[in-house]
């Protein structure tokens, strides 16, 4: 074949894949992994080169990164390229196990897990590594079991016989559980011990309240029955402890009735001089009343002036 006809073939070939290009894009597919391991199945992006990888690891984050065809993950750093987009896991069995996305290595948005029968097993929410709103788990049958809510520094967790609220090192600062009897059970702690209000109600809706303090026995308590006791560092006592929160409501109460008390005399006072103005008005003697005098009528009459 001749050189220049060859030339134009290869010429008008790349013509049209150009122009095909222009019209269709191609997907970028240089960044999608796809990988097998112990039987399952794993495809997911990562971080484009031309995107920086984070200048500084966070300590407290756990980072998700691809090497040598496995997915690895480590806290406050990574050892290959960190995860970036889709993220999709399916069991041996082809059936979905989990999907979601990465930003930068970090857990972002919206994550859902599945059983290997199909079931819903678990539903969350990240934000750049850190678990954020509400947390759903579910039983093999797909029906909801527990969910844990984080709001600021506190993790709720509630379930159909128990609420928690633990605080950032993870310790019970609040736990409200139905016992099997029916009993509800309300308790506050501090440290790991009772601390605060402990209430329990039957289920025939008898009510005991007891106070701790540090784990002991502290201020008022009310049994069942509605006798009243009064403990001290774990310690009965005939004598009602000093509580800074009854003083100030008494000092309050003192207050609130002083103040009742002046406006009381002060409206008194007001009604005394009130009363007072009018007994004076009464008092002041009243202006004899003038006779019209009619000019006229004084003037003698024409049969006066006869005579």
């Amino acid at each position: 074949m001749n050189t220049k006809v060859l030339f134009l073939v290869i010429l008008c070939f790349q013509l049209l894949h150009t122009a095909d290009g222009f019209a269709q894009k191609i997907p970028d597919i240089s960044n999608f992994r796809s990988i097998r391991n112990n039987g399952e199945f794993f495809q997911f992006h990562v971080l484009d080169r031309d995107k920086k990888e984070p200048r500084k690891f966070d300590k407290a984050k756990r980072y998700f990164w691809y090497k040598s065809q496995e997915v690895m993950s480590t806290q406050g750093g990574a050892g290959g390229q960190l995860l970036h987009g889709v993220y999709e896991q399916f069991y041996s069995n082809k059936q979905l196990a989990a999907r979601g996305s990465f930003s930068r290595g970090l857990k972002h948005g919206k994550w859902t897990y599945w059983y290997e029968n199909g079931a819903l097993q678990k539903i969350e929410q990240f934000s750049k590594g850190e678990s954020k709103g509400r947390l759903e788990v579910f039983d093999t049958l797909g029906k909801l079991e527990k969910q844990i809510e984080f709001k600021g520094n506190k993790k709720i967790i509630q379930d159909s016989v128990s609420e928690q609220v633990l605080d950032r090192t993870g310790s019970v600062v609040y736990s409200q559980v139905k016992t099997e009897d029916g009993r509800i059970v309300t308790e506050r702690f501090n440290e790991g011990e009772l601390h605060g209000k402990r209430t329990v109600i039957s289920e025939s809706g008898t009510k005991t309240t007891q106070h701790y303090k540090k784990g002991k026995l502290h201020g008022k308590q009310i049994n069942e029955e509605g006798t009243i006791e009064f403990y001290k560092e774990g310690q009965k006592t005939d004598r009602k402890p000093f509580s800074m929160k009854e003083w100030f409501k008494k000092k309050e109460k003192k207050e609130e009735e002083k103040e009742k008390g002046t406006k009381d005399k002060e409206s008194k006072k007001k009604k005394r001089e009130v009363k007072e103005k009018g007994k004076e008005k009464q008092q002041k003697p009243k202006k004899e009343d003038k006779q019209p005098t009619n000019k006229k009528s004084q003037k003698p009459g024409k049969k006066e002036k006869k005579k």
